[in-house]
């Protein structure tokens, strides 16, 4: 911008998309914190009573891509426990192997992963 350019206008223009860019953000974030309702409810609706359960969804909406490693020290579990854990909540539908043929295995919420790459909430 030369020095004797319309400052205004740019600085109108650059707060617009600031305001646009932060109401998108917002609008996700909602929206994840109520697909992460509904993830507890399906696991509180189910048979399942692990009370890390409920951790576990705060880590899959957290770190959209994770390993049984990763759920193991985040939540203090032992690997077993955890991968245990990994295949109940895959068994409601809550989680989802990325790629079964790669190792290690990562995980993913679906739900969590639609929302972060729509660009838009659904």
């Amino acid at each position: 911008m030369s020095t004797n350019g319309d400052w205004d206008t740019f600085l109108s223009f650059f707060a617009s998309g600031l305001a646009a860019a932060a109401t998108s953000t917002q609008k996700q974030m909602e929206t994840l914190t109520q697909v992460q309702g509904e993830l507890k409810q399906v696991i509180h609706s189910s048979s399942l009573r692990s009370a890390r359960a409920a951790d576990l969804v705060d880590l899959a909406v957290s770190t959209p891509s994770f390993t049984v490693r990763t759920v193991a020290q985040r939540l203090g579990l032992s690997y077993g426990r955890a991968s245990g854990l990994v295949g109940q909540l895959a068994d409601l539908g809550v989680l989802r192997t990325l790629n079964p043929d790669a190792q290690p295995r990562r995980f993913t919420a679906p739900r969590v992963l639609t929302v972060l790459l729509a660009g838009d909430p659904v």
